[in-house]
């Protein structure tokens, strides 16, 4: 199915979809800072510092998300010295 749904529009980026209060709506993946994993819990952390608690595992998103998270953008030492 997935494949499927690239052929019809390869260039769209996957999305997650959350709840927000009585909402549910797509986050989308260029919103998406990174996961974090807290008490068995995943969670999506945005660029604008919002915090998603997701009923996905970590290892679906990263399938999900891999060609966009694939490369890191920095390393983590250049992040630790922030």
């Amino acid at each position: 199915m997935r494949s499927y749904q690239n052929q019809l529009n390869p260039n769209r980026n996957p999305s997650i979809i959350i709840q927000q209060a009585d909402k549910i709506i797509p986050l989308d993946a260029n919103k998406i800072a990174l996961f974090h994993i807290e008490d068995d819990n995943v969670y999506a952390y945005t660029f604008d510092q919002s915090k998603h608690l997701l009923n996905q595992k970590l290892d679906i998103l990263e399938k999900q998300f891999s060609p966009i998270f694939s490369e890191p953008i920095a390393s983590f030492w250049s992040i630790a010295k922030l």
